[in-house]
């Protein structure tokens, strides 16, 4: 799902909710703030409260958020290109002059981040445990070849160490 954002005079704001009357109303994106719009169909501002509790974003910031949602949604797509590969990628394809090394730097955590909280396997502690989940498994597959790992297990060293455990 995809979160629809507007920017109207340097302050964001995110979708709240249908009114009965079919207006729409949107609300600051800081969530501390009480500003509110609404828009009609053809997204004309009716009404608006705009006694924010807060600076504008800037510019910059802004820019920023764009690429860094933008390379977050590819890298959750594709896990195994790089964090810089797909940040140069997506600052080749259009506005830079705004970004600098620390802006990219931030970028690459929250790709980091995202790829690390969003529920992807994370390895185990300890070597032992590994190969005790190995042992549990017997089997993997690669290529569409399917592989049996007790033979492999049973004439190593590290098989044998395992079997003491």
């Amino acid at each position: 799902m995809e979160r629809m954002l507007l920017v109207i005079e340097g302050f964001k704001f995110r979708f709240h909710k249908t009114l009965a009357n079919g207006l729409q109303q949107w609300t600051c994106s800081i969530k501390t703030c009480k500003c509110f719009l609404k828009l009609d169909s053809s997204n004309s501002v009716i009404e608006k409260m705009k006694n924010h509790s807060h600076e504008k974003v800037g510019e910059k910031m802004l820019q920023r958020q764009k690429i860094s949602n933008a390379v977050k949604r590819k890298a959750m797509e594709d896990v195994c290109t790089r964090p810089t590969k797909l940040i140069h990628k997506e600052l080749s394809a259009g506005n830079r002059e705004s970004i600098d090394k620390f802006d990219i730097e931030l970028i690459r955590r929250n790709i980091q981040y995202a790829r690390t909280s969003s529920g992807y396997p994370v390895w185990p502690p300890l070597e032992s445990h590994l190969f005790k989940l190995l042992l549990q498994l017997q089997y993997f597959v690669a290529n569409n070849y399917t592989f049996s790992l007790h033979c492999w297990i049973q004439s190593s060293l590290l098989g044998h160490y395992m079997q003491s455990l």
